[in-house]
């Protein structure tokens, strides 16, 4: 880089000296101005390196035609380095972009990337998300089944000891039935025979009195009215 500046500025002094106070060609010093630009020069070189020779190629055939005194080469070879040059800048600025498309390309394809893990990662935590859910449901549903057996439980229990009071009621009602019905028939059973032994007696004093009572023992028929009264 630093050759090239100095071949540059000894074709300017060589110039100044062969022409005298000649002034350079408007298209010349455009020329001038790029060749002088480093940051331009080195991105020139090293994008399109084999065109920025040939823009130095022209720019020295202009130099040589500015000390020629060929102003007409002079002017065709300062626009050819000079377009030559843009040539190789644009070429520079075109591989630039492509870099940075390539670089913006491979962030996007990054960003794709984690997009992506990101959505399987979203899509892994909302499956555990619903398989908690269910789980959770699943306890619920079967706390609730609990809580209506436990409740269940606790109706049939209530009841069986409903239907064991009715059934303790009823046997008593039942004794206390059976009771009053044995009660009754021994009742009964002593108004029969009281019946019968008052018709006995009776029947033998009637016999008694009937017959000649001089016949009978007056013991027997005390007796027979004894009887009758206890009856």
């Amino acid at each position: 880089m630093k050759t090239v500046a100095k071949v540059l500025v000894v074709l300017f002094l060589f110039a100044s000296i062969g022409c005298g106070h000649r002034p350079r060609p408007s298209d010349l010093v455009k020329a001038d101005n790029l060749f002088r630009n480093q940051a331009e020069v080195k991105r020139a070189k090293e994008a399109a390196p084999a065109i920025y020779k040939k823009a130095m190629r022209y720019y020295r055939l202009a130099e040589e035609a500015y000390e020629d005194g060929e102003d007409e080469e002079c002017l065709h070879y300062s626009m050819m380095a000079s377009i030559t040059f843009s040539t190789a800048i644009e070429q520079a600025k075109k591989l630039e972009a492509e870099k940075r498309q390539v670089a913006a390309e491979k962030r996007a394809q990054q960003a794709r990337k984690m997009i992506h893990e990101q959505q399987a990662r979203l899509g892994d935590y909302q499956k555990r998300i619903k398989r908690m859910e269910q789980i959770l449901a699943l306890q619920k549903q079967l706390e609730q089944q609990k809580a209506k057996s436990k409740a269940e439980k606790e109706r049939i229990a209530r009841e069986m000891e409903k239907a064991r009071q009715e059934a303790e009621a009823a046997k008593r009602a039942a004794a206390e039935r059976l009771a009053a019905e044995r009660a009754k028939a021994e009742q009964l059973k002593k108004e029969k025979e009281a019946a019968e032994a008052m018709a006995v007696a009776r029947s033998k004093i009637q016999m008694a009195e009937s017959l000649d009572a001089g016949r009978y023992d007056s013991m027997n028929m005390n007796s027979a009215r004894t009887y009758l009264k206890q009856a």
